[in-house]
């Protein structure tokens, strides 16, 4: 279905980007950052087919912050910690960190 999207796009003259581009300053440990017709996700050299999508909550870009990787009983489970911006709220501009 986003094949369908995307080619009618492209037919009617927009430009659709398909291809991963590494952002490298925003390497952290085996995490690597990618962007996609602005939407970002990071990879790990660790785990080759897992792909974390990393949602924005302003403009910017995502800073990955901490990989967690969880003792027993909680084996087999990791936590992605990033920056997704900053938020405006009735105190003011707050930061905005994910986990996934």
């Amino acid at each position: 279905m986003l094949r369908d999207a995307s080619a009618a796009l492209e037919r009617l003259g927009s430009p659709v980007e398909n291809e991963d581009t590494e952002i490298p300053q925003l390497r952290m440990q085996a995490w690597r950052v990618y962007v996609r017709a602005n939407r970002h996700h990071a990879a790990s050299t660790e785990f080759h087919r897992l792909k974390v999508p990393l949602e924005m909550m302003s403009e910017g870009q995502p800073r990955l912050l901490e990989w967690d990787v969880k003792k027993p009983p909680l084996n087999g489970i990791g936590v992605l910690r990033f920056f997704a911006g900053k938020v405006d709220g009735p105190r003011g501009l707050r930061t905005s960190n994910m986990l996934r």
